[in-house]
């Protein structure tokens, strides 16, 4: 049990050494950690892929008609500041209602059409760089007879030791995906 609780560490190291793009040194190994959802939706990829790609604008509006009630899982707005929507290197800003989230900035950093993946990275944000150094964020989308299988990655990295793994922040993702998934199944 040990060796496959082992081998899966190292796997996930290498997968964020990968998706951060370089050598974790020691040190940082112990700050670094993936937290990896898939989950079952109605839309299909294409759709969702679209919203993602093209349209994270919308969210303001999807997150508050599928969560009137809770301002936690809103989206106040959603602004290009650099670049193009759908291009890499464009460069957003989200604020979010609920002030513990507070406003971040991101950074498009990949958009692979074939594979219906997008990438994004923290590059400011108060709230969350309170805790952690380094926040980055994987959207994949994969095509099913019924609907599509939606995986999200997050990986980041921890200021110290004593920070938890962002769960809230996986949350907040998947309630997003939610509401990606009911507008697409309205607009059929």
């Amino acid at each position: 049990m040990q060796n496959m609780e082992t081998a899966q560490c190292a796997k996930e190291m290498a997968q964020a050494e990968k998706l951060l793009g370089g050598t974790l040194t020691p040190a940082e190994k112990f700050l670094v950690g993936i937290l990896t959802q898939t989950k079952a939706l109605r839309s299909s990829a294409e759709e969702l892929f679209n919203i993602y790609r093209n349209e994270p604008y919308r969210f303001p509006d999807l997150t508050k008609e599928r969560y009137p009630d809770l301002p936690k899982y809103q989206i106040e707005s959603v602004e290009l500041l650099e670049g193009e929507w759908d291009q890499v290197g464009s460069k957003r800003r989200w604020t979010f209602v609920d002030d513990q989230c507070g406003t971040w900035d991101d950074m498009v950093e990949d958009i692979n059409d074939q594979a219906m993946s997008i990438t994004w990275t923290l590059k400011k944000g108060i709230v969350p760089q309170q805790r952690y150094k380094m926040l980055k964020v994987v959207h994949q989308f994969f095509a099913r007879k019924h609907g599509c299988l939606a995986t999200v990655t997050l990986v980041y990295m921890k200021k110290h030791v004593g920070i938890p793994a962002p769960h809230d922040y996986m949350k907040f993702l998947i309630k997003m995906l939610e509401a990606a998934d009911e507008a697409g199944t309205n607009e059929e």
